[in-house]
């Protein structure tokens, strides 16, 4: 099974192994211990504190800002990334989705 998820990923992996100088082996280590390799992987953090400027994201027509703080107190997909860390990698321009 693991072997199967790094063939899956091994791709990706190296890319941005490559691209950070990182060990290929961290990246797969960090995304197994947080995902178990699962993309679609999500947690609620109850305890995130560190929320960035959730009245500044929602959008009042579309959903309340409760929903905007659900969000950034959520990790998500292979490596759990936080929602603050994709919102503001997103509007700087350096998320590598």
């Amino acid at each position: 099974m693991v072997e199967d998820i790094f063939k899956k990923y091994r791709n990706t992996i190296e890319r941005f192994a490559g691209n950070f100088r990182l060990p290929p082996e961290l990246i797969f280590g960090i995304m197994m211990t947080e995902s178990s390799g699962s993309i679609s992987a999500q947690r609620f953090e109850k305890n995130y504190k560190w929320l960035y400027k959730p009245e500044e994201f929602f959008q009042p027509t579309s959903w309340p800002l409760s929903l905007e703080i659900t969000f950034q107190k959520t990790s998500l997909g292979l490596m759990q990334v936080m929602g603050p860390a994709i919102v503001t990698g997103k509007q700087i321009g350096r998320a590598h989705v």
